[in-house]
């Protein structure tokens, strides 16, 4: 029993990574408030997280913050950039639906439109952590994270389908959404990040030691 409260004993190393997980959330949704820093605050809980799966994580609390300062410009370049593109294909998905007699021509518009949002969204996934990890202009780290998206399929797929079901649970109904709204509030945005960077480590080692 007295075992158990040993620093190095599993439990309590797994106790620690909860609270740290859960301090983690805390600084990002802090973070996110003003919403034009949400791409910064995306950038800091990646850098973490990444540091937290090599165990190198340090003081959370000042990681994040130290991150969120650095990247503010570039993650707020990248959210603004997203938020754009995500609005124009918005705008042209609206006017695709109401057009009139068009047939086979809204369809293959509103493929387009599946397609170049599946595609951004794709490149995202690696965006925010590809800027936690390195230091290159933002037109280089889109590049890049398109290249992995592209190098990456089946990690791309399965994690753009685990994200849309959290999601889609989170408004599947009013029960739904009240256990889904305290999983993200208490550590669902740092779990994820966790998890992801668990696989984005074996991605971007390669990179590193170029």
């Amino acid at each position: 029993m007295r075992n158990w409260f040993d620093p190095d004993a599993p439990v309590m190393r797994f106790l620690t990574k909860v609270m740290d997980l859960i301090l983690l959330n805390l600084c990002f949704l802090i973070s996110c408030i003003p919403v034009i820093t949400i791409g910064a605050a995306l950038t800091a809980l990646f850098s973490v997280a990444l540091k937290m799966v090599r165990n190198e994580e340090g003081a959370v609390v000042g990681s994040y913050w130290d991150s969120w300062r650095a990247n503010l410009k570039q993650g707020a370049g990248a959210f603004l950039g997203a938020a754009f593109l995500a609005a124009a294909l918005y705008f042209d998905l609206l006017m695709t639906q109401r057009m009139e007699g068009a047939g086979l021509l809204q369809n293959v518009l509103l493929i387009v439109i599946c397609v170049l949002a599946i595609l951004i969204a794709s490149c995202l996934l690696f965006l925010f952590p590809y800027i936690a990890r390195f230091t290159d202009t933002l037109f280089t780290a889109v590049v890049n994270a398109g290249k992995l998206a592209a190098m990456h399929p089946i990690y791309t797929i399965v994690a753009l389908a685990v994200l849309s079901g959290l999601a889609v649970l989170t408004f599947w109904s009013d029960l739904t959404m009240i256990w889904m709204v305290f999983f993200w509030l208490l550590l669902g945005f740092a779990l994820c990040a966790y998890v992801q960077s668990a696989f984005l480590r074996t991605f971007f080692d390669p990179l590193e030691h170029e």
